[in-house]
């Protein structure tokens, strides 16, 4: 069987010589497209509950909303465990599944869950809000945007920054694989409705009638205050999606056939700076600390940090150049620089593994056998990267460790043919076999050794599919690309090594026929290893009675 794919190749040697090349070529290519990052990407259902409970404690939150929450999510199967935080006017839920768990399915089971029990939910709670928690959702790349100067309070500095933030985010939007942007700072804008009592009067609205029109436009109430002492004002105070006060002016409160009422003509809106509990500041080294704004940046999943990071980082800096002067941006983290450190030490190591090998092969198996052998290695290692490239695996630490911890297997194979077939080749001069017949019976008769072999070297890393929970999430790299390895190892040792050793070889004729002499090279490790083993052969060891 495998002598018949020899041969195919070796009479194909120009579609041989191609793939060859293509391989080659792929390996370079698919490296270079291959997304890459430090860790392998871990995939955890975890899933956030966000319920919003307007005016309630966070004595009443836990009664009515967490505790009944909780209590049904725990009925549900695979629930490894549960975080809950009772906040005024909100709750939040952490929901974490076993790590075995299809995300998908996790998601649809806890969303049935939640839509079949809302009847327990209190009237003025709202529906709760699931989202997923991914570890890859995690910001590639940080930029701390400071102001250099000191002309400006420590309020306005952040507004200013706040708005160069928006200028950066809205460009950096346009670029392609970018998904998400988020502005962190210390102070945040909120806008303040406050309604006049008479005018609601007047306009013949009341108060929940305003909150229901805010609460349709994707606002949040948490709170209000009444002052029924002076009968005059009752302060609201909004928190939502909509940031422009313009907007919010105009709101449509109600129409009737003469006239429309609009939230201006009964609230003065007005923006608040609220300060938040925490800061966000930045310097570097031997530098006085400035305050910032941050940028987070995320890539879309399964695209290349390479590119998305470059394009990012061009954009920022040609945006720099169009800023104030006294605008500061500076990278504080930045995942691919991560990433690109750890991939290479290990291709270096990769490759300085390759060079050993080659070595000893040279040591033993003489020049041309070895390069002979050592071919396999490169074609191997591009047909894995081609492999990850066509399921969608990622370059990271890990895999790469795997490729290392089997880099001298892979040439065991190539080195039992390649030897068969040199030997069958010199003996040539006694069979009269040309050396298309020496190269295939050679094949033919060690390929059942070279399966089992390499069987047995695959279930010395296929015991690791046992391993479960998160280990397995960030240790299944090492038996999948080790075993796709030494399976290439296979292909490789019967159909390129064979046409190798074919294009190398001559003819015998007659003058080497009838000429035969047995060469040794004083060089040749075999003749010390023969001297070495007589020695110990030929002398019996001296034993006292």
């Amino acid at each position: 069987m495998f002598s018949t794919l020899a041969h195919f190749f070796i009479k194909n040697s120009k579609l041989t010589f191609v793939l060859v090349l293509v391989t080659l070529i792929s390996w370079v290519w698919s490296y270079l497209i291959i997304p890459k990052q430090y860790n392998p990407t871990i995939v955890v259902p975890a899933f956030s509950i966000m319920v919003k409970a307007p005016s309630l404690t966070s004595d009443e939150v836990k009664k009515f909303i967490t505790d009944e929450l909780e209590n049904k999510i725990m009925e549900l199967e695979w629930i490894d465990e549960t975080y809950w935080v009772s906040n005024e006017n909100y709750a939040w839920v952490m929901v974490k599944f076993k790590v075995w768990q299809d995300k998908e399915k996790a998601k649809i089971r806890l969303t049935q869950k939640l839509e079949e029990n809302l009847d327990l939910k209190p009237l003025w709670v709202d529906n709760p809000i699931i989202k997923a928690i991914d570890p890859d959702e995690l910001p590639q790349i940080t930029y701390a945007i400071s102001y250099s100067w000191s002309d400006l309070s420590l309020e306005n500095q952040n507004i200013y920054l706040r708005q160069i933030a928006n200028i950066i985010k809205n460009e950096l939007k346009k670029l392609s694989n970018v998904t998400t942007l988020e502005i962190v700072w210390w102070n945040k804008r909120n806008i303040i409705v406050e309604l006049d009592f008479w005018k609601l009067e007047a306009k013949n609205a009341d108060i929940m009638q305003v909150y229901d029109i805010l609460q349709k436009n994707n606002l949040s109430l948490p709170a209000w205050d009444l002052n029924l002492s002076s009968w005059e004002k009752i302060a609201l105070e909004t928190n939502g999606s909509i940031n422009d006060i313009e907007k919010l002016k105009k709101l449509v409160i109600f129409k009737s056939w003469d006239s429309i009422l609009y939230l201006w003509d009964i609230a003065d809106v007005r923006y608040w700076e609220k300060r938040l509990s925490y800061a966000t500041k930045y310097s570097e080294k031997n530098v006085l600390w400035e305050n910032a704004v941050l940028l987070w940046v995320w890539k879309q999943i399964w695209t290349n940090w390479v590119f998305v990071t470059e394009a990012v980082k061009k954009k920022v800096v040609e945006l720099q150049k169009t800023l104030p002067k006294n605008i500061k941006i500076s990278v504080i983290q930045d995942e691919w620089e991560q990433a690109r450190e750890a991939t290479s030490d290990l291709i270096k190591d990769l490759i300085e593994s390759i060079l050993i090998v080659v070595v000893i092969l040279v040591i033993f198996l003489w020049f041309k056998n070895a390069l002979n052998t050592a071919t396999s290695i490169p074609l191997i290692l591009s047909l894995v990267f081609l492999y990850a490239y066509i399921v969608w695996y990622n370059i990271n630490r890990i895999s790469l460790f795997a490729l290392i911890l089997v880099i001298w297997m892979l040439v065991d194979d190539s080195i039992v043919v390649v030897e068969n077939i040199h030997r069958h080749l010199e003996e040539r001069v006694h069979t009269w076999e040309t050396k298309l017949q020496a190269i295939l019976k050679a094949v033919q008769e060690v390929w059942p050794g070279v399966i089992l072999s390499t069987i047995t070297k695959v279930l010395s890393f296929a015991w690791m599919f046992a391993v479960t929970w998160m280990m397995w999430e960030y240790m299944w790299p090492i038996p999948k690309f080790a075993i796709v390895a030494l399976l290439l190892s296979i292909l490789i040792a019967f159909t390129i090594n064979p046409w190798v050793s074919f294009l190398t070889a001559k003819e015998v004729t007659e003058w080497d026929k009838t000429h035969e002499k047995k060469k040794k090279s004083r060089f040749d490790i075999r003749i010390l290893y023969v001297k070495i083993m007589e020695y110990f052969i030929s002398n019996k060891p001296n034993t006292k009675k």
